[in-house]
């Protein structure tokens, strides 16, 4: 739920929604998968599994644990396969961060196919 906010003055009545904190979440007791999925630092993983599996909650795990290590949380990218699941895992990611100075990077898969890599994507190659 959020609550909106005016800005001082008589002339405009513009509105700024600000979100309330959310409690703090527990910590994670993984299972033998999970810490696997945690431990992982080489190169891009797939995690798979059905619904309430906690995927989720071991994607938030992993860029955390990533980032204690001591790695940039720029450089942290996570595709998820819908706008709203980025969207909510970004939200995640952020609230488990807090404190950090930066946020991973998350995307839909399909967000991420759209935006060109380069000079060539974007015109094709040289002639």
């Amino acid at each position: 739920m959020s609550t909106a906010t005016a800005p001082p003055g008589p002339s405009r009545r513009a509105y700024r929604l600000v979100r309330p904190a959310g409690p703090a979440a527990a910590a994670l007791v993984a299972d033998p998968p999970q810490r696997r999925v945690i431990a992982h630092t080489a190169g891009p993983l797939l995690v798979v599994g059905g619904p309430g599996t906690g995927k989720t909650t071991t994607i938030v795990e992993s860029v955390a644990a990533r980032v204690a290590e001591g790695a940039d949380p720029e450089s942290v990218l996570v595709l998820t396969f819908s706008r709203r699941a980025s969207f909510a895992l970004r939200n995640r990611i952020t609230a488990r961060l807090a404190g950090s100075d930066g946020v991973a990077a998350i995307a839909s898969a399909r967000s991420e196919r759209s935006e060109p890599r380069s000079r060539e994507a974007k015109t094709g190659p040289a002639r």
